[in-house]
């Protein structure tokens, strides 16, 4: 049971005697018992309407709830520790993630820097591939010619041979006859 009115404020109660109520603000050294906002003074007495209370009802938490307290604060500090383990390893991360994006940033300029420059040289592969094309297009003609001039001159080498035999076969025919 509780001594006093209400007037807690919502603050959580702890139970310290079959009598007493303690809230949350007399555990952080604002002493409201019992909801009745009396005010600790220097040397730790009650200066509110409580003041008649024994000096061991000044201790707020008996020992078993103190030690589930510090338990407590154990527990949140351990959590604070790992979240901030947890938050300096993200920081880290975020630190590597920004460093690789600055390189990755560089990198994309200097692609881009590299295919601006391709642009010039494509367009100079262009003219050389349509050089290329029409060189080989014009040896393919003369290629084409030469082996047409070779047929005639092969034509024109094996007519002269049978003009020659046929002139070599009437001059011994006419020696033959001017020497009979």
């Amino acid at each position: 049971p509780t001594t006093g009115g209400g007037g807690g404020g919502g603050d959580a109660a702890f139970a310290v005697g079959p009598r007493d109520t303690w809230t949350s603000a007399a555990f952080f050294g604002q002493t409201s018992v019992g909801g009745s906002g009396g005010a600790a003074g220097d040397d730790g007495s009650d200066t509110g309407s409580n003041a008649g209370m024994s000096s061991s009802a000044a201790t707020p938490l008996s020992a078993q709830a103190l030690e589930r307290l510090r338990a407590q604060l154990r527990q949140l500090e351990g959590e604070n520790r790992s979240l901030s383990a947890q938050l300096h390893s993200l920081g880290k991360n975020r630190d590597a993630m920004a460093e690789e994006l600055v390189a990755m940033t560089v990198k994309g300029d200097e692609l881009v820097a590299q295919v601006a420059a391709l642009a010039p040289l494509r367009e100079q592969v262009a003219a050389l591939q349509a050089r290329l094309d029409a060189v080989l297009q014009m040896y393919g003609e003369k290629a084409e010619e030469a082996a047409e001039l070779q047929l005639d001159l092969a034509d024109v080498k094996g007519l002269y041979k049978a003009q020659i035999l046929d002139l070599m076969a009437e001059l011994e025919a006419a020696r033959a006859g001017g020497l009979a």
